[in-house]
C-alpha cells in the first residue's frame, strides 16, 4: 500500500461509538470518544505516568485506580438518563460511571475502543 493513501486521523472532536450490552445486543445510547492519539488522552497518560514513576505510595495508588484515561477519552454521550432525567456528561458523572462496578463491562468496552487505532484511521481512495 502506498503510504500517501493512509491518513491517520486524530479526530480531537471524537467519533461516536455505540456499546454492546453483555447479551450482545446494541445499546440505545452512545459515547463520543477520542482515541489514544488525541491530545486529551496523551495528557492524561502523561499525568498517570508521572504519578507511577513517583516514589510516593499515594501517587502510585492514585494512578492505578484513576479514572483519568476514561474521563479523557469520553467527550460526550447521548441517550443516558438517570431516573428519567438527562444525565449530563460531566467529569464527576464520568468518574461515577467509571467507579461503578456494575458498569465495568461498559467502561472496559469504551477504553478498548479508544485504544484501537483502526477506529480512528481513514484510508484515502
Amino acid at each position: 500500500m502506498d503510504l500517501t493513501k493512509i491518513n491517520e486521523v486524530i479526530r480531537e472532536e471524537g467519533i461516536w461509538m455505540t456499546p454492546v450490552l453483555p447479551d450482545g445486543s446494541e445499546c440505545d445510547f452512545a459515547f463520543l470518544v477520542v482515541g489514544r492519539n488525541s491530545e486529551d488522552y496523551r495528557r492524561a497518560l502523561h499525568k498517570n505516568a508521572l504519578k507511577l514513576s513517583s516514589n510516593r505510595k499515594k501517587d502510585i495508588q492514585e494512578a492505578v485506580g484513576s479514572p483519568d484515561m476514561f474521563v479523557a477519552c469520553v467527550k460526550d454521550w447521548r441517550g443516558i438518563t438517570d431516573e428519567g432525567k438527562e444525565y449530563p456528561c460531566t467529569r464527576e458523572n464520568k468518574e461515577k460511571m467509571y467507579n461503578n462496578p456494575r458498569l465495568r463491562w461498559l467502561t472496559e468496552q469504551i477504553e478498548a475502543w479508544a485504544v484501537d487505532d483502526s477506529n480512528f484511521l481513514s484510508v484515502k481512495e
